[in-house]
């Protein structure tokens, strides 16, 4: 298990407070909606590319752990040091557009949780929503994928 100097969270840009930390975007576009906070340019390590938006969810799936993988928990640790140091703050919120409280919705900062779990023993809980609102069905999703695809690259 790593330790950590700071936590990560995460939640949407529409339900972000300031009070709970320092706002991360993790999305390729910006909101074009009006914000009652101050956010940074986007951390595009952390963000799914265009190509897999029509993708289906395994796919995508497999992407974007293909890409956190890529980058490794030394570099995301990196980012997020360095939001740390800059925001003066020990709570880091990664911030993306999905509503968790709609059902079936499916979102990449869940899977990023996950995998950030997995690696490092942390646990990333959304702000804004209880957690029967996100999951478990949410976060069990995301890790049943993670899980396939870690079962799968065993017997490659």
């Amino acid at each position: 298990m790593t330790e950590s100097r700071w936590t990560l969270w995460t939640s949407r840009y529409q339900s972000f407070q300031p009070e709970w930390g320092a706002p991360i975007p993790i999305t390729l576009g910006m909101p074009k909606f009006r914000l009652g906070y101050v956010i940074g340019p986007s951390e595009r390590d952390l963000a799914p590319d265009y190509a897999w938006f029509n993708a289906s969810t395994e796919t995508y799936t497999i992407r974007m752990i293909e890409k956190f993988d890529r980058f490794g928990v030394e570099h995301y640790e990196g980012i997020f040091d360095r939001h740390a140091a800059s925001s003066g703050k020990t709570d880091l919120v990664l911030l993306c557009y999905e509503d968790l409280s709609k059902p079936r919705e499916f979102c990449h900062r869940r899977l990023f949780s996950v995998w950030w779990e997995e690696k490092t023993g942390q646990v990333v809980r959304e702000k804004g929503l209880s957690a029967t609102m996100v999951g478990p069905k949410a976060i069990s999703q995301a890790r049943n994928l993670v899980q396939g695809i870690e079962q799968v690259r065993l017997f490659e």
